[in-house]
């Protein structure tokens, strides 16, 4: 029996904050670095620790609408048009009941002080975290990681100073100057680890023990920020989850295990923020150096995940389904190349639900496949040891169950994908009137 998990939500995010900095080499360490500078002038503020957690969560997170929806990244100080994804992170994340606070932050985090102007965002106040994060990520910006940290302090204290006030909060301004007069603000920036914030309450989000319902449903929210890069790809997780739990209930897992799977599935394809859009996208077969970077996503989800397990069964489950999902029976999957036994039922069963789910689903190189079509495929990958046999068979006896599943989960996904367009797109209509 499976114990159930204990992970601290801390650890979940900032394993899959460091996901965020797969999309984009400029971004890489930009997300930590932001919530170490934002904690730290959190803390010289005298925040208390109901609204450092809510902070530290949108630092963690703060352009998960950039990268779920390929805005372009502006690394630059003076970068305008960044409102955009503001907001479409704040719809990602804000439904989503530890993260409502920090979701309002987010989506307040690029909104400039103009002498108290910015007090206020469409009618209500902007949370000090918002402002707090303004400034972190500005900080983190005029960084360059090629150079050493401590030369360029006094080059960006001066940028910064000549912000406050129009750019950035006074009071906030002030804070990191104090602050960053020391030089362990910046070395830390570099260095930092996920226990670093100094966050002791127990009855904060930062500090919650997720259980496997939580952990669930904060699979369900980052499954839109990996599927949502494209079209093509906008309801294949959420297909991939539904076929994986049908598959593994008929094979007798138990209820608490099918969740498990679910998430799994919601999470398999969390290394594709590393492959660029353009390879998704692309309406043809991939060639070599395509498909070896295809191949790394794998790599990636498991890096990812490890890094959020330690040593918790239920997490080291979950990543080995999700992890080895292109591993095949006979030892030719990737990337770790493992045979027969080695793989776990629940990792041949997301194989198995991520191949049908795709052949199911329109792709920009073909249509949807026939069923006899589908079945004709896959039997071949089972015959061969790529599939495993059993599941395959499972699919030809069920195949209205899991179809019917797997068009359910695809309509899903897409109302929630034109949803938040139609939402972000309202939001910047309103705006701009």
């Amino acid at each position: 029996m499976i114990a159930h998990p204990h992970i601290k939500l801390s650890r979940v995010i900032m394993g899959l904050s460091s996901a965020l900095d797969l999309v984009n080499q400029f971004v890489v360490n930009h997300h930590r670095q932001v919530t170490g500078f934002a904690g730290k002038i959190a803390d010289e503020m005298g925040l208390p620790d109901s609204e450092m957690s809510d902070l530290a969560i949108a630092s963690a997170l703060h352009d998960i609408g950039a990268v779920s929806f390929n805005e372009r990244f502006e690394m630059t100080f003076n970068a305008t048009g960044l409102q955009k994804h503001a907001e479409l992170g704040y719809l990602l994340l804000k439904d989503f009941t530890p993260f409502r606070q920090a979701a309002r932050m987010i989506r307040c985090h690029h909104i400039p002080w103009d002498h108290g102007n910015g007090s206020e965002y469409k009618g209500k106040p902007v949370p000090l975290g918002g402002h707090i994060i303004h400034l972190a990520d500005r900080a983190a910006v005029l960084l360059d990681n090629r150079g050493h940290v401590l030369t360029q302090v006094d080059g960006v204290r001066d940028a910064i100073l000549r912000e406050k006030g129009n750019m950035f909060h006074p009071d906030v301004v002030d804070a990191f100057m104090r602050v960053s007069a020391r030089e362990f603000f910046w070395l830390d920036s570099m260095y930092m680890e996920d226990g670093i914030l100094d966050i002791k309450s127990g009855g904060v989000a930062w500090n919650e023990e997720l259980d496997l319902g939580m952990l669930l449903k904060f699979s369900e929210m980052f499954r839109k920020i990996i599927d949502f890069r494209s079209t093509h790809t906008a309801a294949h997780s959420k297909s991939v989850a539904a076929v994986s739990e049908e598959l593994a209930r008929m094979t007798g897992f138990s209820e608490y295990e099918c969740r498990m799977i679910r998430t799994a599935g919601n999470l398999h394809d969390l290394g594709k923020l590393a492959v660029p859009v353009e390879v998704l996208d692309k309406p043809g077969p991939l060639d070599k150096q395509e498909r070896d970077i295809m191949k790394c996503h794998v790599y990636h989800t498991h890096r990812v995940l490890s890094t959020i397990s330690g040593m918790d069964p239920v997490m080291e489950a979950v990543n080995a389904w999700a992890s080895f999902h292109h591993e095949c029976l006979d030892g030719t999957g990737y990337p770790f190349h493992h045979v027969g036994d080695v793989i776990p039922l629940g990792s041949r069963i997301l194989a198995v639900a991520d191949v049908f789910s795709a052949l199911m689903q329109d792709r920009p190189y073909r249509p949807a496949m026939p069923r006899g079509d589908a079945h004709d495929l896959m039997s071949r990958m089972s015959s061969v040891r790529k599939l495993d046999r059993h599941l395959v068979g499972l699919v030809e006896r069920e195949y209205d169950r899991l179809y019917n599943a797997c068009r359910k989960a695809e309509a899903s996904a897409h109302r929630e994908f034109d949803d938040v367009r139609a939402e972000a797109a309202g939001t910047r209509a309103a705006g701009a009137a």
